[in-house]
């Protein structure tokens, strides 16, 4: 996909009446329609996003709390807390190192480095948005909600939230939510242990303008490809994606990251049809509700329902305003399995940690489901994150956290029916408190969708045998993958009005796209939901480059666009090596075409920022790799 990535304001959805509204006798009134004004469509600009607001900190340290920190402390680590962000948007090493204890860990995004010199390295490599020439970052940073714990005289936490906004070629609004450990060394207080994620929403978060897009979005979704041949299919996508998590006779699903990517030999509905050389491919959203999702699709002047029982819950297909088929699916939450009890393993080359038996003990009680257990093991003021539910603080608020975790998991009385394997134990004391790291990797067997890695992050306080759990902090890990992919980037439709389409999604999504030449993208929880307009007929700026560059445009192929009443999306997957992936879909015996609107070059086509590869499947699926240089 061509993506200069930028972005510009949009204009708002208008709506003429609500969806099923009585009338007043008891009987339910079709929906109106809904008059929608077009989303703008960026045509081309250098910078979305203000550059005076690149790199600013927004904090007011007045605001900080704290449970009666000394008032000399409480400056101290509000000033480190306060620098080490600036020097983290000035990339600057050397201060920050300044700040860090040697022992210190960092778990943020899902990667984890322990120790002075790699969480350096970590820091150093960290994506602070677009950098064009001249900057160090495109971010804006605001930190509230800070609030700073004292465990003893030597060792404190503190939890907070980030507001992000930023973009260079594209705008885009985010929020983090933030554990730090802070140890008291004779030079100081230094930094000692950093968890973060961007998982977590929060309902007192700042209001962001309508037309800000969002990463943290309502909706996830997976996205397939119909195929002839399933094994076929398999052998060509199983050294790029590895084995499936799960098979029948006519489908097969892949895990990518935390999206999923499914072949069918037998589609849901007949308007999903394989067009050689084609993009072929369909979008699968799950929804809380068929019901409210048709009304709100009948809302947007949809006429045509076809609702099919899929994979244990029900779908609806439909067509959008250009006739792209896709894929409505009621999420179903599991039932509670009683299959037997949770098995828990400590990896032999970690189990004979000191602070092994602790974890063993917290983490047999989390599985099992044990509430009592639980609590029993945590301080009455215990900071309990997990960023797959929320944060609670004290016990009270982490009975019920605890009981929508479990529940989502479908445990039973004996708890999750599943294997939890521990590795990675590593820890350190400070004093009476105990800073313990470790990861974990969650399987149940009936359900290995579900499969999940976590890094953990426990403060322990008191005397040992008698310690309790000060803070817990479980953050989904990155899934590590030796495979050629690396994850599902973004999937793409291509639209008759871009405009118009934005605006349609916008309200089946809840979510405002960001903007590029030609294209929207809406974030969902794992991967882009992206829309491509018509082909205007001018060159794209790759194109244009050549031309100045004397050098020759290739030729065009058949245009991308929407077909009517068939599936027309194509997916691009996020790959580590270009070279790698070229080399293995030459000897596959993939096609390269040239797609206008979506590369330029046939192989290894070169974009600002990241290399793609447009390829055909064994089925003649088209389907995109992209190398990304900046991230």
């Amino acid at each position: 996909m061509q993506r200069t990535f930028i972005v510009i304001c949009c204009s708002l959805l208008v709506f003429a009446a609500g969806c099923g509204q009585d009338d007043g006798d008891g009987t339910s009134m079709a929906p109106e329609t809904m008059v929608m004004e077009p989303l703008r469509v960026q045509r081309g600009s250098r910078y979305v996003t203000d550059t005076s607001l690149w790199g600013q900190l927004l904090f007011d340290a007045s605001s900080a709390k704290s449970n009666g920190l000394d008032p000399d402390d409480l400056t101290e680590i509000t000033t480190i807390i306060e620098i080490f962000h600036r020097y983290w948007l000035d990339q600057d090493q050397l201060n920050i190192e300044g700040l860090l204890h040697p022992h210190v860990f960092r778990h943020r995004q899902g990667r984890s480095r322990n120790g002075r010199e790699g969480v350096l390295e970590m820091l150093a490599n960290e994506s602070r948005g677009e950098r064009p020439e001249g900057y160090t970052s495109s971010m804006q940073l605001s930190l509230r909600d800070l609030s700073i714990r004292s465990l003893d005289e030597v060792v404190a936490t503190a939890t907070y939230k980030i507001d992000i906004r930023g973009g260079a070629r594209w705008e885009y609004a985010d929020m983090a939510t933030v554990l730090q450990v802070f140890v008291r060394t004779d030079g100081g207080w230094l930094l000692a242990g950093h968890s973060e994620t961007l998982a977590l929403g929060d309902a007192n978060a700042p209001t962001l303008p309508d037309d800000v897009p969002n990463r943290v979005a309502p909706y996830t979704f997976s996205f397939g490809y119909p195929v002839h041949d399933l094994q076929r299919a398999v052998g060509f996508y199983q050294p790029l994606l590895g084995a499936p998590i799960e098979q029948s006779a006519n489908k097969a699903l892949f895990k990518i990251g935390r999206s999923y990517f499914e072949l069918t030999s037998q589609p849901i509905d007949p308007r999903i049809l394989i067009k050689p050389g084609m993009a072929n491919g369909y979008g699968i959203v799950d929804v809380e509700s068929l019901e409210v999702t048709r009304e709100k699709l009948a809302a947007l002047g949809a006429k045509e329902f076809s609702e099919v029982p899929c994979e244990g819950t029900q779908c609806m297909v439909t067509e959008d305003p250009s006739g792209n088929v896709i894929v409505w699916r009621k999420l179903a939450k599991p039932a509670p399995n009683n299959g037997g009890s949770p098995v828990i393993v400590i990896d032999p080359d970690t189990s004979d940690s000191a602070w092994a038996p602790r974890v063993l003990e917290v983490m047999t009680a989390w599985v099992s489901a044990d509430i009592e257990k639980t609590l029993s093991m945590t301080g009455p003021e215990v900071n309990w994150i997990d960023d797959s539910v929320g944060l609670a603080t004290g016990q009270r608020e982490l009975k019920p956290l605890l009981a929508e975790r479990w529940g989502a998991m479908g445990a039973s009385a004996e708890g999750i029916h599943g294997q939890l394997t521990i590795s990675e134990i590593k820890g350190k004391s400070f004093g009476g408190q105990d800073l313990v790291t470790f990861e974990a990797d969650l399987s149940i067997p009936e359900r290995p969708r579900d499969y999940k890695q976590f890094l953990v992050t426990q403060v322990w306080s008191g005397e040992s045998g008698k310690s309790v759990l000060a803070a817990n902090f479980m953050l989904r890990a990155r899934e590590a993958t030796r495979e050629l992919v690396r994850g599902m980037d973004y999937t793409a439709y291509p639209v008759d009005d871009l405009g118009m389409a934005g605006a349609y999604y916008k309200q089946m999504f809840a979510s405002e796209p960001y903007r590029d030449t030609n294209w929207f993208g809406f974030w969902s929880t794992t991967s882009v939901f992206g829309l491509v307009g018509k082909y205007s007929g001018e060159l794209t700026d790759a194109r244009q480059r050549r031309r100045e560059e004397g050098k020759s445009i290739p030729p065009d192929s058949e245009s991308y666009a929407a077909i009517p009443h068939t599936s027309n999306g194509y997916a691009d997957l996020s790959i580590g090596s270009a070279e790698a992936v070229y080399e293995y879909l030459k000897q596959a015996g993939s096609e390269f075409p040239v797609v206008e609107a979506i590369n330029d070059v046939s192989g290894i086509d070169s974009q600002p920022g990241y290399r793609q590869i447009l390829a055909t499947d064994s089925e003649g699926n088209l389907i995109n790799f992209s190398q990304y240089l900046e991230y």
